[in-house]
């Protein structure tokens, strides 16, 4: 069965030639299970995560908690002793989030 899908092919652009190809399970985060689609045209494994600010993080539910309290101008040491994580951990997720910032923000134009 070929059911086309929504996704944008990220190798070739095109969106007509993705399928639904299965599943593969995630060990980490709140979703358990996601969709692996493929492109017919490129041969190209895509991802549901691809190109999302989640994207092969291992504790991709901890990003939101960082970034609120962020938001309220604690520090990342602060942040980390709040959450308990380790300082690392919030230091990378502070740089992600400031990439995809400066992504979304360079997306829009002047």
């Amino acid at each position: 069965m070929c059911v086309k899908s929504r996704l944008l092919c990220p190798e070739c652009g095109l969106h007509d030639a993705v399928i639904k190809n299965g599943f593969f399970v995630k060990n980490t985060g709140h979703y358990s299970m996601l969709q692996k689609p493929y492109c017919k045209r490129c041969k190209h494994n895509v991802s549901e995560q691809t190109e999302t600010l989640t994207y092969r993080e291992r504790k991709a539910h901890r990003t939101q908690s960082v970034m609120r309290v962020a938001m309220e101008a604690l520090s990342q040491r602060g942040t980390a002793r709040r959450l308990g994580l380790n300082p690392n951990t919030v230091a990378k997720k502070v740089v992600r989030l400031g990439a995809m910032a400066i992504k979304l923000l360079g997306a829009r134009g002047p």
